[in-house]
């Protein structure tokens, strides 16, 4: 793993970081949660690639408008968590989103 670290569980991403590289969790097992800050801008392939202990995603910037559903393929993501986003943002989201699997 890069310089990320999971205590408890948890993914910390450090506030400032544009871009999550590639295999960045790949494989981690005691991922249990992730929270992308604002500062992300883009996510590197395969950077949480079978994290299946992986169940909720928090975003809180412009990364939420483009997650792709293959950004959390192969991981446990069942619920995906936009922070500070307005009633309007949310329903965009919302509509867009097919699934996630």
């Amino acid at each position: 793993m890069a310089e990320y670290e999971i205590t408890d569980g948890l993914g910390i991403i450090p506030e400032g970081t544009a871009y999550i590289v590639e295999n960045a969790f790949k494989g981690c097992k005691k991922l249990t949660s992730i929270v992308i800050p604002d500062s992300v801008t883009e996510i590197g392939y395969n950077a949480f690639k079978g994290c299946t202990g992986l169940t909720t995603a928090s975003v809180l910037g412009p990364m939420l408008f483009s997650l792709e559903d293959y950004y959390l393929r192969s991981t446990g993501v069942s619920l995906l968590m936009p922070v500070n986003c307005s009633p309007q943002s949310l329903m965009r989201i919302l509509s867009s989103i097919n699934y996630i699997k």
